[in-house]
């Protein structure tokens, strides 16, 4: 997906390229997407056998649409919506659960999910300004709402199946980022890393069965750090 991006907004920044120069306007409106990857850190990094309930994720992606209003030329506003995913590392779980007990014979899985709403705001630092050619650095910090859905998986051996239920919660969440963005006339390409950090926690739900083959179902609360350090494309249209 990154790769289209980029040859989308250079396609555009071409073509305008050779507008007429004008004052630069740095109230202006702007829409963005933003595709990159999404890396598990702290305790959402975590696959250490020796500590409770590591996550096992893996190294995931974060699509982002924002919009960003200019106060100036320092300073901007703006929102966001993000959808982070990353899928769960069964064979890593399977080599976990096999440390304590040799029967386990499969594991599978699927994703940790984040919905994130964000509010923005934004430090700006023009590095070039030439009216409809411009070069800015920025730094943004957010606030907001996040949905987190975990890995719903399956433990087998050669006579029982475990099943662990998908966990939904909503929590705060927060980020911290840099970017920096070429635009150019309508149209923008930049580059953005930030952190995303929230907390949840979960009930977690377990289905097997006893040793009388009788289904038997325990719940326990699990809490888990959720965070990632991200790096993205972004590809912005302005209004």
């Amino acid at each position: 997906m990154i790769k289209p991006l980029l040859t989308l907004a250079l396609s555009c920044l071409f073509l305008t390229a050779t507008a007429q120069e004008q004052p630069t306007d740095y109230k202006r409106s702007q829409f963005s997407i933003s595709y990159g990857l999404a890396n598990p850190a702290g305790d959402f990094g975590n696959d250490d056998w020796d500590e409770p309930n590591p996550p096992f994720a893996k190294n995931g992606s974060l699509l982002s649409l924002s919009y960003t209003k200019g106060l100036g030329k320092h300073f901007g506003l703006g929102a966001t919506w993000a959808r982070r995913s990353n899928d769960f590392n069964s064979s890593q779980y399977l080599k976990y659960r096999k440390d304590t007990n040799y029967s386990y014979t499969k594991a599978s899985g699927d994703a940790w999910k984040s919905s994130f709403a964000l509010g923005d705001v934004y430090l700006k630092a023009p590095l070039h300004s030439s009216g409809t050619v411009n070069l800015l650095l920025y730094a943004k910090a957010s606030a907001g709402m996040a949905f987190h859905t975990s890995p719903s998986y399956n433990l087998e051996t050669a006579f029982d199946r475990q099943t662990y239920d998908a966990m939904k919660d909503k929590t705060f969440a927060y980020g911290f980022g840099a970017g920096l963005e070429f635009t150019s006339g309508h149209f923008g390409l930049g580059f953005e890393a930030n952190l995303l950090s929230a907390s949840a926690e979960f009930e977690r739900v377990t289905h097997s069965k006893d040793e009388y083959n009788q289904p038997k179902t325990y719940t326990r609360t699990i809490e888990q750090g959720l965070n990632t350090f991200n790096a993205a494309v972004k590809l912005s249209y302005i209004l």
